[in-house]
């Protein structure tokens, strides 16, 4: 069994004027997990792996250890603000390891 859990993201989110790097989407996560479940939740190792801009805002793989997924999946879930403005976190595929959410897009793309 792995010790990660990877999750493809989906945030949503008006982008005139407003920053998508990988270090405002960890930071905002973090801020929501601290939220959530105070200091011990923000203390969670969580990596931003890939990150793809698109037209509604960004799409991108959180990897976090798989003792706290439930919390950081909860977290961004829950999540409403990004940059001071209303935004959306959909968590589209989650897996071991990146080569299951490859699987899944190998499987959709045949059927």
């Amino acid at each position: 069994m792995s010790d990660d859990y990877v999750l493809e993201v989906a945030l949503e989110v008006d982008k005139c004027d407003i920053v998508l790097t990988e270090a405002y989407i960890q930071q905002a996560i973090v801020d929501g997990l601290r939220q959530l479940f105070g200091e011990a939740g923000a203390s969670i190792p969580i990596s931003i792996d890939k990150l793809a801009i698109a037209d509604f805002g960004a799409r991108f793989i959180v990897r976090c250890p798989a003792f706290c997924y439930v919390k950081v999946r909860s977290s961004i879930t829950l999540q409403k603000r990004y940059n001071f403005r209303d935004c959306a976190f959909h968590v589209l595929r989650l897996g071991a390891n990146l080569l299951e959410l490859s699987d899944a897009r190998i499987e959709l793309s045949i059927n």
